[in-house]
């Protein structure tokens, strides 16, 4: 330490070089600067509804799954297939969800929303 003391310049080129070549941190970087839907649509790898949209899973690439079922008023909730996975941040940053037959429709706290469709597309609102 007491060398680090008398070669500020080193201290600085350290500091440098751990933030440049850092994966994790660019990483963090990167999903910090990605709305909560940017960051639900890249990560979603499929979408799936009965035939009578009240039910649906949306598959996450970390294997993980998000249950939707809107059957009425009573009977309307997410729920996610794991804790501290995609599905369960994407479920806790949600502030509602719409299921129907066009679509499934999810809005984010961030004021972002993303919506899916049985034809595999997905878009994002920022």
């Amino acid at each position: 330490m007491d060398f680090l003391a008398y070669q500020p310049h080193l201290l600085y080129s350290l500091f440098i070089v751990y933030i440049e070549y850092s994966p994790v941190l660019r990483n963090q970087a990167a999903m910090e600067s990605c709305s909560q839907a940017q960051s639900a649509a890249a990560q979603a790898l499929r979408y799936v509804a009965n035939t009578q949209f009240n039910q649906a899973v949306l598959f996450f690439a970390d294997g993980s799954y998000l249950q939707f079922e809107h059957k009425g008023r009573d009977s309307r909730w997410a729920q996610a297939s794991a804790r501290q996975t995609q599905a369960d941040r994407t479920c806790r940053s949600m502030r509602h969800f719409r299921l129907n037959a066009l679509h499934l429709q999810l809005y984010f706290e961030d004021g972002s929303d993303v919506q899916f469709t049985t034809a595999g597309e997905s878009s994002t609102q920022l």
